[in-house]
């Protein structure tokens, strides 16, 4: 839950286990993580980072609230405090 929201947002983890099952049905390794906070992402683009090889294929999808400042894009944690541009980073 996003610290300025009055519920969950529900489309974007119905998105995730959508695909998620589509890739896993192509016989794909999936890890879904739903909701959350900083930390958590964090420690999920390390151990995607970590299996990442020079034959693999790799995909992180992400559905939740972005942000970009300047020319970079930001994923938005649950925990996520922004009231200025700086922030965001």
């Amino acid at each position: 839950l996003y610290p300025d929201a009055n519920a969950p947002l529900v489309q974007p983890a119905n998105d995730a286990r959508a695909v998620a099952a589509a890739l896993q049905r192509e016989g794909f390794e999936v890890e879904v993580v739903e909701n959350a906070d900083k930390s958590e992402m964090r420690s999920a683009v390390e151990r995607l980072k970590a299996k990442i090889r020079p034959d693999s294929v790799a995909m992180l999808f992400f559905a939740g609230f972005g942000v970009q400042v300047g020319r970079e894009s930001y994923m938005i944690p649950v925990d996520a405090a922004i009231w200025k541009a700086s922030d965001v980073r």
